[in-house]
């Protein structure tokens, strides 16, 4: 399996927890679209994607749906989240 990227569909808004534990994981962009949060990622490889459905089930996200896609999609205008904004909101202390 070359790169490629996914968009997953998930029920509800994310917890902090969860939030944090996807973000952490990879390069990758969660978006509130309410009723669902959609998650697009970008995955290396296939025992990467194994990882990161197996961290999906394991915080009890409930996936909707799940789609390959050519490339990141054209970011919507809804608030998001990327690792960027999580790692400067981590700190306290910015």
């Amino acid at each position: 399996m070359s790169q490629s990227h996914y968009v997953f569909r998930v029920s509800g808004r994310l917890s902090d927890r969860a939030t944090h534990a996807i973000l952490g994981f990879c390069d990758l962009e969660v978006t509130a679209a309410p009723p669902e949060t959609i998650i697009h990622c970008h995955v290396p490889d296939e025992e990467r994607l194994h990882r990161l459905l197996t961290l999906v089930s394991v915080l009890g996200l409930d996936v909707v749906s799940m789609q390959q896609v050519p490339r990141f999609p054209a970011s919507p205008s809804s608030p998001r989240l990327t690792r960027q904004i999580s790692e400067e909101t981590a700190d306290p202390d910015k």
